[in-house]
C-alpha cells in the first residue's frame, strides 16, 4: 500500500507530458488515466485488506468457541476416567466391564458353536443313512434280482415283437442293438419297455410320462406296425402315463383320450392357447424357479 501511495505522489510531482524510465529508458505517458489507474489499484488493495481483516476476526472467534468446547469435553473425559478407576472393594469398574465383555463374547461363541455342532450332527446322520441305503441298493442279491427281472421282461417283449436278443439279454442291461431295417425299431421298443418296467418295479423315484414319438420307423409293414402300436398300449407300466404320437393307429382300437390336430404341423389350437398357457404357467415357472409372474 505504501508503495502504491508513493507511486501516486511521484506521478503527481512530474510536470512533463512524458516520463522516461531510468532503468530501461522506456517512455511512458504522464496523463490522468495513468494516475487514476494507480489510485484504483490502491483502493482495491485497501478493500481487500479490510475484507481479509474482517474474515480473520471471524475465524479467530470460531477458533475460540471450539477451544471452549474442547475444554468441556476434557472435563467429561476426566470424569469418565475417574468413574472407571473407582474401585468397588478390590475390583475397578474398568476391570468389571472388561470381564463382562469377555463373558458375553464367550457366551455368543458357545451358542454359535452349539448351532454349528447340531447342524454337523444332522448332516452326519443323513450321510450315514445315505451310506446305508447305498449299501442296501448295491447288495449283490438285489442286483441279481433286478437283472433277472429285466431279462425276463426283455425276452418276453422281444418275442411279442418278433425279435431275438439271444444270450445278450441275460448278460447286460444295455445290450447293443446293431440291427438295421425294420428289425431295429422293434428291438429298441422291446428294450426300452423292459427297462421302464424294471424301473417301475424297483425305483423309489417319481415316475415320469413315457413320450413315444411314432414307433413306426424304417418302413414297418402293416403287420409289424399294428403289433408295435398294440404292444405300446398293452404293456404301458402301471402308474405311468403314455403319450403316443402316430399318424395312424393301423387298425388298433383305443378307447382312451386322443388328440387329433386340425391344423397341419400345429398341435395347439389358437383359440385354446390362452387357457393352456394359464394352466401351464405355474408348473413351468416353478420348474424355472419363478413362482409368480408371466410365463418365462
Amino acid at each position: 500500500m505504501q508503495e502504491l501511495d508513493a507511486d501516486v505522489k511521484f506521478s503527481q510531482s512530474l510536470t512533463g507530458a512524458q516520463v522516461v524510465c531510468p532503468t530501461c529508458n522506456t517512455v511512458h505517458d504522464n496523463d490522468f488515466a495513468s494516475r487514476f489507474s494507480l489510485i484504483n489499484d490502491a483502493d482495491a488493495c485497501r478493500g481487500f485488506l479490510a475484507s481479509a481483516q474482517h474474515s480473520l476476526v471471524e475465524v479467530e472467534s470460531d477458533v475460540a468457541r471450539q477451544m471452549e468446547s474442547l475444554a468441556g469435553y476434557g472435563v467429561r473425559i476426566a470424569r469418565i476416567d475417574n468413574l472407571l478407576d473407582e474401585e468397588r472393594g478390590e475390583i475397578k469398574l474398568r476391570d468389571m466391564l472388561k470381564d463382562e465383555s469377555e463373558r458375553i463374547v464367550d457366551t455368543t461363541i458357545a451358542a454359535e458353536r452349539e448351532v454349528i455342532d447340531l447342524a454337523i450332527s444332522g448332516w452326519s446322520e443323513k450321510e450315514d443313512a445315505a451310506n446305508a441305503l447305498m449299501k442296501e441298493l448295491s447288495d449283490s442279491e438285489r442286483k441279481a434280482k433286478i437283472v433277472s427281472f429285466y431279462a425276463q421282461k426283455l425276452t418276453a417283449f422281444a418275442l411279442d415283437l418278433g425279435v431275438d436278443f439271444g444270450k445278450a439279454a441275460k448278460k447286460s442291461v444295455s445290450p447293443k442293438i446293431n440291427e438295421t431295417g425294420s428289425y431295429g425299431p422293434r428291438a429298441s421298443l422291446a428294450y426300452h419297455f423292459a427297462l421302464l418296467h424294471t424301473i417301475r418295479e424297483f425305483t423309489t423315484s417319481c415316475l415320469c410320462p413315457i413320450i413315444l414319438d411314432t414307433p413306426l420307423q424304417q418302413d414297418q409293414d402293416e403287420k409289424n406296425a399294428t403289433a408295435m402300436i398294440a404292444f405300446a398300449l398293452k404293456n404301458r407300466p402301471k402308474d405311468m402315463q403314455l403319450v403316443l404320437g402316430t399318424v395312424s393307429m393301423h387298425g388298433v382300437e383305443y378307447n382312451g383320450y386322443s388328440i387329433n390336430p386340425k391344423v397341419k404341423e400345429s398341435l395347439l389350437r389358437r383359440e385354446d392357447f390362452d387357457e393352456v398357457s394359464d394352466y401351464m404357467r405355474p408348473f413351468i415357472n416353478k420348474m424355472l424357479g419363478q413362482d409368480q409372474g408371466k410365463l418365462i
